[in-house]
């Protein structure tokens, strides 16, 4: 008898802990490349929701698995399902900016877990790390670009975002010409050359292209009102960033001008400056470490989850 209770406690624990993420297509996108979004732990009348976008590439390929990745990275989702609100986690593919197909999926997923969940009021806040965060962060803009007042969050976040696209291009460019002997430098070189590819396919040259990049950056620091940061001069924004300028010049060879929090940093000073009091930057001091404790700056865990969602309350409840 004890054997029999001891196997259904061990397939108990296995249910409860797979059933911490699953993955709902919906209908409206059987078609598109982006079918659905992943839940921590469902919930039913919850009392806010949190969005998430992780980093590049997104989680297209096995967006469940890169879900439960996700959920170890961090313990956002975990907190906040003991303070009542339901994450979930939608899928981008390798993206570096919002497309208009994208924007058009993310609403679709954002209404449908409002209503599956019953949050109230259907209020929510929405954020990312890295490439995620400039999805985020793009996706807030457009939503107010275009007055969707039933979709707009109430709050964005973002941890260690990509902001402004020209200033990336020109930071991979820097890269590549530089003659860097680091043990691990290859890392970021060969990501500057893969990314730069990819903006270049994309985008353009900026030489001749600088407009697309304007239109596709949630940051654009050569425009005086920041360009599509202009539509967040009356949303609370928190901006996370470690700088840590000893080991960019170690591990990569960078400079202090390539790391993510400078621009996130002048990204905040704009909206402050337009009036937007509800604008923070969040600068975390040796927080950043990868899963097997190597030491990385630009990783989730920077984030203090149990002081992030107090800041999530105090904007939706």
């Amino acid at each position: 008898m004890n054997i029999k209770i001891a196997m259904l406690a061990i397939l108990t624990i296995k249910t409860v802990c797979f059933s911490f993420t699953h993955y709902r297509e919906i209908d409206q996108l059987k078609e598109k490349a982006i079918k659905g979004y992943s839940v921590y732990r469902e919930a039913s009348k919850a009392k806010g929701m949190i969005v998430i976008f992780d980093g590049y590439p997104g989680g297209y390929d096995d967006p469940e698995g890169w879900a439960e990745t996700l959920f170890k990275w961090t313990k956002i989702p975990k907190t906040g399902y003991r303070n009542g609100l339901v994450t979930i986690v939608i899928p981008y593919d390798r993206k570096l900016y919002i497309t208009d197909e994208l924007y058009e999926a993310f609403q679709i997923c954002v209404n449908d877990a409002v209503k599956r969940f019953s949050v109230e009021n259907g209020k929510y806040v929405v954020g990312g790390f890295s490439a995620g965060g400039a999805m985020a962060v793009g996706f807030t803009e457009n939503l107010i670009r275009d007055k969707n007042e039933k979709l707009i969050p109430d709050a964005v976040f973002a941890v260690d975002p990509v902001l402004d696209l020209y200033e990336f291009y020109k930071s991979f460019q820097r890269s590549i010409d530089r003659d860097c002997t680091a043990p691990n430098a290859y890392i970021g070189l060969n990501e500057a050359k893969d990314l730069k590819q990819i903006l270049e396919n994309e985008l353009g040259n900026p030489a001749d292209s600088l407009t697309n990049y304007k239109l596709r950056s949630p940051f654009f620091m050569n425009e005086p009102d920041g360009g599509n940061a202009r539509y967040l001069v009356s949303m609370p924004v928190r901006l996370y960033h470690e700088l840590d300028p000893m080991w960019s010049i170690k591990e990569r060879c960078r400079s202090i001008f390539e790391e993510n929090g400078i621009y996130g940093c002048k990204m905040i000073h704009t909206l402050y400056m337009a009036g937007n009091r509800k604008a923070e930057v969040i600068l975390t001091q040796n927080r950043g470490y990868r899963l097997n404790g190597t030491r990385h700056p630009h990783s989730w865990n920077i984030v203090d989850e149990k002081d992030f969602i107090r800041w999530v309350k105090e904007k939706l409840i």
